[in-house]
C-alpha cells in the first residue's frame, strides 16, 4: 500500500562485535577471525628468556612468524571539533605586564646620562663593551655601578654595605606580586633570585647560609630571566611557562632556546601542530642542534608521522661522534616508531629498545645531573617499550616476562622521583604504559591494581595543581589509563566493566582534550569508545535512539580511507560501520544508514580479499544493503546486493526473499 514501506530485515548481530582499539601507540591484538590465515597457522613463537639475558643477546627472542601488524595509525593531526581549541597559544594566554625598577630616580632603559647629573660625578669610569661603566658613591651603599650605552642607562648594580635576607629586599622593592626564579650555577647551587617582569636580580653573598643578598642588579627587561623561569615551570605550570616564553620571544623572536622549550611545552600538552611550528622555527635558527632535531622527531612520532620521524632519526644516528646519550635517545625513538603503525615490527623494535637500555645503563651514574637524569628516563621508557614489544608481538611466556620489564621501568621511575626530584606525574604516565602492555595479552594479565593506582595518582595531582593545562594533561592521562583498562576488560571478557570504563574514559578524555590538537590515533581511539557505548545501547538495551547519540560522535572520528587501515583491522572496522548503519536505519536516517553500511561492506570485502575474513561474513552487510535499498525503492541496487548476499551465504543457508 502507498505510504507504508516494508520494514527491512536488518541483521544486527554485528553491533556487539568485538574490536581491538588503539590509542597513541596502542597496537592491534590478534587479527579478526579468518577462514584462511596461513601466517598465524605457521607461527611458532619463540621461548623468552629473562630480561637480563635479553639485554645481552636479543637475537634469540625473535619469533619465526612475522609480527602481527597494528591497527591503523595515520599521520594527519585532526582536532576533535568542536571541543578542541585550535587557536594559537598566544591567543590563549595574556601578555605579562613588565616595568623596570627605579633606583634613586634612575630607571634602566628609560633614564639618560643627563638624568645621572643629579647623582654628581662618578668616582670612576671605564669602558665596558660598547658602553661605559660608571661607579658612584651613594649613602648607605658600598658602591653603585651604572652601565651606559648610547647615552642611556642600561643597568645598575647596587652593592650593599652588609647582607640582607632576600624577603626583606624584595619587600623594599615592592616585588611581592612577581614570582621569582632561582638563578643557579653549573653545579645547581642557587646564587640568586631573578624577578623577570621587573628586571631585578638579587645576588647572594658567597658562603652565607641561609642565603643573604649582597647586591642588586637592575636592568632593562631581558629575555633570559623569562626563559629561565619557563624552564623551571615547563611541566608543572605549562600555561604560566608559555606566558614567559612568549614574553621572551617578543623581546628576541630568534631566541632558539626559547623556541625549543616552547615546542617541548606544547608537545607535553598535546598541541602537536603548534609544537611542530615552534621547533621548525628553532631549527631555522640552528639547523644542526641535536636537541632540536630529537624534539622534532618526537613530535612527528607523537603526531603519527612516523615515516618522517624515522627518516630524521636515521639521519641523526649517522652523525659522526654522536654522544652515547644522543644515541640512546635515538634508539628509544626508533623502537617506539618501529613498534607502532600499520607496519609494526616488534622484533626490530625490541632490538632498538635493548640498544637504548645498554647505552642508558652506561650513563646513569654520570656526574652531570642532566646527562644522568636523561639516562634514567631513557631506561624507564625503554624498559616499558620492551615490555610492550613482547606483549604485542609473537612471543611465548608473555605473562611471566612482561611484568619483569614493567617492574624494571617502574623502579627507574621511582628512582627519578625520589632521587632526581622528578615530577610525580611520571608515575601516572608509567601506569598508562604498563596498562597498555597488559592490554597486549589481556587474557593473561590483569590491570586492576595498575588502574587503581593510576586513578589515585591522577586525583592527587588534580588537587595539587592550579595550572589549567596541567589539569587537562592529567585528566587526559587518566582517560588513557581507563581506555587501556577497557581494552583489558574486553580481552578478558569482563563485559560488566566495559560500559563503566568507557564512560569514565570519555569523561576524562573530553575534559583533558579541550585544548589539545589530537592526533589521528587519539581521535580514532575516542571514536571507538563512542562506538562501544553506542553498541551497548543498541545490543544490550535495544535502544537505537540512545545508540545514535554515541554513533553520531563516533562516525566522523572513525571514518578514514581504507588504505590507512592495517589489513588485520579491516574486518573489525567494517563490522563497526555495519553496526552503526543498523542503528541509523532504526532511527529513520536511511541515507546515512546505507552510506555507513557501504563503508563497512567495502572494508569487510577488502579483508576477505586479504584472506583475513571468511567470505560468508559479507552475507550480513550485503543482505542489509539489499533490504535497505528495497525499502527505499531502489530495486536495481536491491537485486544486486541480494545476489551478492546469496553468493556470500554459507552453503545450505536459506535464500533471502
Amino acid at each position: 500500500m502507498r505510504g507504508i514501506a516494508m520494514r527491512p530485515r536488518i541483521v544486527s548481530q554485528l553491533a556487539g562485535g568485538s574490536a581491538s582499539w588503539l590509542l597513541l601507540c596502542v597496537l592491534a591484538s590478534a587479527p579478526a577471525p579468518a577462514a584462511n590465515n596461513s601466517a598465524d597457522a605457521d607461527a611458532r613463537p619463540a621461548r623468552i628468556a629473562d630480561p637480563a639475558a635479553m639485554v645481552e643477546n636479543p637475537a634469540h627472542l625473535r619469533g619465526d612468524a612475522p609480527p602481527p601488524t597494528s591497527a591503523a595509525n595515520g599521520g594527519r593531526p585532526i582536532s576533535l571539533a568542536p571541543s578542541i581549541d585550535d587557536a594559537p597559544p598566544e591567543a590563549i594566554v595574556a601578555p605579562l605586564h613588565t616595568e623596570t625598577v627605579q633606583f634613586n630616580g634612575i630607571q634602566p632603559g628609560v633614564s639618560t646620562v643627563d638624568d645621572l647629573y643629579s647623582w654628581g660625578d662618578p668616582r670612576a669610569t671605564r669602558a665596558k663593551g660598547a658602553g661605559e661603566l660608571r661607579v658612584y658613591d651613594q649613602k648607605n651603599f658600598k658602591r653603585v655601578e651604572v652601565l651606559v650605552a648610547d647615552r642611556r642607562v642600561q643597568s645598575i648594580v647596587v652593592h650593599f654595605e652588609r647582607y640582607y635576607p632576600a624577603e626583606a629586599v624584595a619587600k623594599q622593592l615592592k616585588l611581592g606580586a612577581v614570582r621569582p626564579v632561582a638563578v643557579v650555577d653549573d653545579s645547581g647551587t642557587p646564587i640568586g633570585l631573578s624577578y623577570p617582569e621587573r628586571g631585578v636580580t638579587l645576588t647572594y653573598a658567597r658562603d652565607k647560609q641561609p642565603n643573604q643578598v649582597a647586591q642588586i642588579l637592575l636592568e632593562t627587561i631581558d629575555s633570559v630571566p623569562f626563559v629561565l623561569r619557563a624552564e623551571n615551570d615547563l611541566y608543572l605550570q605549562p600555561k604560566s611557562a608559555l606566558n614567559d616564553l612568549n614574553e621572551a620571544l617578543s623581546i628576541d623572536p630568534k631566541l632558539d632556546h626559547a623556541l625549543w622549550l616552547k615546542a617541548e611545552l606544547l608537545l607535553s600538552v598535546g598541541r602537536y601542530n603548534d609544537a611542530l611550528r615552534s621547533i621548525e622555527d628553532a631549527l631555522a635558527v640552528d639547523s644542526e642542534s641535536l636537541d632540536f632535531r630529537l624534539t622534532r622527531a618526537r613530535i612527528l612520532e607523537t603526531k603519527g608521522e612516523r615515516e618522517r620521524a624515522l627518516l630524521d632519526l636515521k639521519q641523526i644516528l649517522a652523525i659522526d661522534g654522536l654522544s652515547a646519550s644522543a644515541k640512546a635517545q635515538v634508539q628509544l625513538r626508533l623502537g617506539n616508531c618501529t613498534a607502532a603503525g600499520a607496519k609494526a615490527d616488534y622484533a626490530r623494535a625490541l632490538q632498538a629498545h635493548i640498544a637504548a637500555i645498554k647505552l642508558g645503563e652506561s650513563l646513569i651514574k654520570d656526574p652531570n645531573v642532566i646527562t644522568r637524569r636523561t639516562a634514567k628516563q631513557i631506561l624507564a621508557d625503554s624498559y616499558l617499550g620492551a615490555g610492550q614489544d613482547i606483549s604485542w608481538g609473537t612471543w611465548q611466556q608473555k605473562a611471566k616476562i612482561v611484568p619483569q620489564w614493567l617492574e624494571k621501568g617502574g623502579s627507574q621511575i621511582e628512582d627519578i622521583v625520589n632521587r632526581e626530584a622528578g615530577d610525580v606525574e611520571l608515575r601516572l604516565r608509567y601506569f598508562d604504559r604498563a596498562l597498555l602492555a597488559c592490554a597486549g595479552d589481556a587474557a593473561e594479565m590483569n590491570g586492576d591494581e595498575l588502574l587503581k593506582r593510576a586513578l589515585q595518582t591522577g586525583q592527587d595531582l588534580l588537587k595539587q595543581t592550579d595550572d589549567p593545562w596541567r589539569k587537562q594533561r592529567v585528566q587526559w592521562e587518566m582517560g588513557l589509563a581507563l581506555f587501556q583498562a577497557h581494552e583489558i576488560a574486553q580481552g578478558r571478557g569482563q563485559t560488566a566493566k566495559l560500559g563503566e570504563y568507557a564512560e569514565q574514559a570519555i569523561g576524562y578524555l573530553e575534559k583533558g582534550g579541550r585544548e589539545r590538537q589530537v592526533s589521528r590515533d587519539e581521535e580514532y581511539s575516542l571514536g571507538k569508545l563512542y562506538y562501544r557505548l553506542g553498541a551497548i545501547q543498541a545490543v544490550q538495551r535495544k535502544d537505537h535512539v540512545a545508540a545514535m547519540r554515541w554513533y553520531e560522535k563516533a562516525a566522523p572520528l572513525l571514518e578514514r580511507p581504507l588504505d590507512d587501515l592495517v589489513p588485520s583491522d579491516l574486518g573489525r572496522y567494517g563490522e563497526i560501520f555495519v553496526s552503526m548503519g543498523v542503528s541509523n536505519w532504526e532511527a529513520d536516517k536511511k541515507d546515512e544508514a546505507i552510506r555507513l553500511t557501504i563503508v563497512g561492506a567495502q572494508a569487510m570485502s577488502q579483508a576477505v580479499d586479504s584472506g583475513l575474513l571468511s567470505n560468508s561474513a559479507l552475507s550480513v552487510p550485503y543482505g542489509n544493503l539489499a533490504n535497505m535499498h528495497k525499502a527505499v525503492g531502489n530495486s536495481h541496487q536491491a537485486e544486486e546486493f541480494q545476489e551478492l548476499a546469496e553468493k556470500a551465504a554459507p552453503a545450505g543457508s536459506p535464500k533471502r526473499k
